[in-house]
Parts: structure tokens; C-alpha cells; sequence
């Protein structure tokens, strides 16, 4: 099965990046290899995940925040999202920021 990310999930990726490595040198390389290993997986294991909205499925990542949303078509799985689940708390600065999920169901 085929995998494509469209142009957003990969704006996606590149800003969870962005976000990891600038906490920590090589941090977001581990962040960006890891969802990609997460995101091949899917085409052992795309159609398992719950349907969250529409034809979407969620499949969450193993080590970081995210949902990965994506849709199955008859010769390839799409993935179109990449997003942080909110409801863990941040830290950033020694300052703590609550944030809540948001689910479309």
C-alpha cells in the first residue's frame, strides 16, 4: 500500500520539528524520525484506527503528543494531519500552560 502525505501533514511535521528542536539539540530529529516510522506503519496497520470524523482516521503516535488523521482510499492511504493532542500539560520557562483537547466527533 502507498502512503502520501499531503503538503499540510508534512507543514505539520516540519513544525513539531521546529518545536522539539528548539528545546534540545536533536530533539526534533527524533521527533521527525519517529513520526515517519509511525506514518510507514501504516501500511501494515492503516484501517484499525477508529474513524474520529468522516472517512478520518486517528492513529496516535507511541512517544509523542500527536494524532496522525488519515484516509484510506481503494490504492492508498492518505494522510492529511499531523496535530498535537492538547490536554498535556506544557512546560515552557518554568511557566505551565493547561491545555485542553478538542474532539469533533
Amino acid at each position: 500500500m502507498r502512503i502520501r502525505i499531503v503538503a499540510s501533514a508534512a507543514k505539520d511535521l516540519d513544525e513539531g520539528w521546529d518545536f522539539y528542536e528548539a528545546r534540545e539539540a536533536g530533539a526534533g530529529e527524533y521527533f521527525m524520525s519517529t513520526l515517519k516510522a509511525e506514518i510507514e506503519g501504516l501500511k501494515f496497520s492503516a484501517g484499525i484506527h477508529p474513524l474520529k470524523y468522516r472517512n478520518y482516521h486517528r492513529a496516535l503516535s507511541h512517544v509523542f503528543p500527536f494524532a496522525i488523521y488519515y484516509a484510506k482510499t481503494h490504492d492508498e492511504d492518505v494522510v492529511y494531519a499531523v496535530v498535537i493532542l492538547l490536554g498535556f500539560v506544557v512546560a515552557l520557562r518554568n511557566e505551565t500552560f493547561y491545555l485542553f483537547e478538542l474532539e469533533c466527533d
